[in-house]
């Protein structure tokens, strides 16, 4: 695992595990809250996405481990000099805790309490040797307390870099102005969830771009074996019904050899594991989501057939009703959505991010029935399935409790976790219906 060493701030990240860790907790009826301490720095140099993961597997696992009480989040200031800050940071629940023999080999890979802990909570323990390594890789270390029927916290240090400020992002207009251009650029667009195809459909276009779509992973073998000539780029996303990113990228290679157009994966899974798995399955690169205008449109103009003008749009003539309109002043603060966070990140105008977001809800309107077979048969993995499809698609669009929501419910069903999922499909069903109230009341919807 690699780190990346960008500015950030600490309150972003402490947010984003808010918003994934809250719903988990809301469904198990537990407290969940974060607690910073004095004099914390707002502006820091590190990886805030690993800083995230960590305390989101966590916080998770607390979650997982506590029926009942409280899960709390802290953070203090372990020493500080002119470069680097070293912060301490604590999970504390009040679940089933750990007996002092099965501590010291809890962060060795595969281990867990006991075995009867693993059939009840679900999991293997390799998550807390993921996050050894990577407090280790940010100069820190990790260590748990804990009482057996009383709870445990979990503390961790790590270093940063020290920052002044962080220079405040451009406005929307400016980076629309600012993009590459695809004017003539052939795209391959392979992704099965409906929702995820339009935002990058809406992207591409706009950018001059023509996209042919595939909804599965066979019909994109189908479309690349009959078109390869003029394809310049696939974007392939991973998880997919019939044939899947990888499989769909073997056969395409396979067949065409080096005639195959270059091929970008589009997944929701960052680890740098994930990355490298696509770049020996010979995919040209790796595209997180929720997605980015500026991630996207970077990656083709890297690795399109095509040669692609990456030279910014003269001063004075911005992207075509790329500015935020007033409408935003009307959506509540307390919003399901964050229209001005999609517009600024998708590059598009608020009409059409509006658009999205009323056909998502649509997509999704009939979710309980959809959702109330697989929980009536058990079928964790295809709800998990599920979960992944909509937590990807409304992260893009910044439908936030939705994401929150989808994201919890993946990771209970992926874990086993029963009693869980069907809280967190309530929450999601809860999640749904509140965009679909806050787009009307906003005046973005007329239903």
């Amino acid at each position: 695992m690699e780190l990346e060493d960008t500015p950030f701030h600490l309150d972003d990240v402490l947010n984003h595990v808010s918003t994934v860790i809250r719903p988990m907790a809301e469904g198990k009826h537990l407290e969940f809250r974060i607690e910073p301490g004095p004099d914390l720095p707002s502006a820091l140099r590190g990886d805030p996405l690993r800083l995230g993961q960590v305390l989101t597997n966590l916080a998770g696992n607390a979650v997982k481990f506590t029926e009942s009480g409280e899960i709390v989040v802290g953070i203090t200031v372990e020493g500080a000099d002119d470069l680097s800050t070293t912060l301490r940071f604590s999970v504390r629940d009040t679940g089933i805790g750990l007996e002092a023999a099965r501590r010291q080999h809890l962060f060795d890979a595969f281990t867990q309490a006991d075995g009867s802990t693993t059939r009840q909570f679900g999991g293997t323990g390799l998550g807390l040797a993921i996050c050894r390594n990577l407090v280790e890789l940010m100069d820190g270390d990790i260590g748990v307390d804990s009482t057996p029927g009383r709870g445990s916290t979990f503390t961790f240090t790590a270093r940063f870099g020290n920052v002044d400020t962080i220079p405040a992002a451009a406005p929307a207009e400016t980076r629309a102005a600012e993009a590459p251009r695809l004017d003539g650029v052939q795209v391959l667009l392979v992704e099965d969830n409906e929702i995820n195809r339009q935002v990058a459909r809406e992207i591409l276009t706009d950018a001059g771009a023509t996209v042919t779509e595939a909804e599965n992973g066979r019909a994109g073998f189908d479309m690349a074996m009959s078109n390869a000539r003029d394809i310049d780029i696939i974007l392939m996303d991973l998880q997919m019904p019939i044939m899947d990113g990888f499989e769909a990228t073997e056969a395409i290679l396979e067949c065409l050899g080096d005639a195959a157009p270059p091929i970008v994966a589009m997944t929701a899974h960052v680890m740098e594991e994930e990355r490298r798995n696509c770049l020996n399955a010979g995919m040209k690169d790796h595209i997180s989501k929720p997605l980015s205008s500026t991630n996207l449109l970077s990656a083709i103009t890297r690795h399109a057939r095509r040669r692609v003008d990456a030279e910014p749009v003269p001063p004075g003539t911005p992207k075509p009703e790329a500015n935020v309109t007033s409408k935003l002043a009307d959506v509540p603060r307390e919003s399901p959505y964050d229209l001005t966070d999609a517009v600024e990140r998708l590059g598009l105008d608020e009409a059409t991010v509006i658009e999205i977001l009323n056909n998502f809800r649509d997509r999704y309107r009939n979710l309980r029935d959809d959702m109330a077979p697989l929980l009536a048969d058990g079928d964790l993995a295809a709800l998990a399935a599920l979960a992944h499809s909509i937590k990807g698609a409304s992260g893009s669009i910044g439908a936030n409790r939705v994401h929150a929501a989808s994201a919890a419910l993946e990771h209970a069903a992926r874990d086993g976790d029963d009693a869980a999922a069907r809280r967190l499909a309530v929450e999601l069903d809860e999640a749904l219906a509140a965009l679909g109230h806050a787009l009307v009341a906003a005046g973005h919807s007329a239903d």
